[in-house]
């Protein structure tokens, strides 16, 4: 039996993009928004590698999958830390904003508008 796959985005994903403009946590470049496309080029990082203590939650950000490889299991550096704890703080700045957006998204999503034929 096979699956369609759900091109909607997930909720915790559409936070993390709005915090992040957009962009890939690491390379800055804009992600791919498109829904039918997301799965395969945008992927969540443990920021702080699971093997090294990292869990969920907060400690997720979005990147290019290449951009994610290449990191692979290393510890971020200074810039990134601060760049971490700065996204951190718009996340938590813009949660009201974020929750509006997403019941928005979700209303479009119902409506069929968000999703994209394979």
């Amino acid at each position: 039996m096979s699956h369609k796959r759900d091109n909607k985005i997930p909720q915790d994903m559409v936070e993390l993009l709005l915090a992040q403009e957009g962009l890939c946590f690491y390379c800055g470049d804009p992600l791919p928004l498109t829904s039918h496309v997301y799965h395969l080029a945008i992927t969540r990082d443990h920021f702080y590698p699971k093997k090294e203590g990292g869990g969920r939650g907060s400690n997720i950000v979005l990147c290019h999958r290449m951009c994610n490889e290449d990191k692979a299991h290393s510890l971020p550096n200074g810039r990134m830390i601060k760049l971490f704890y700065d996204l951190q703080e718009i996340v938590q700045a813009k949660k009201e904003s974020i929750e509006m957006l997403y019941a928005k998204y979700k209303y479009l999503g119902r409506k069929g508008m968000l999703k994209y034929n394979e």
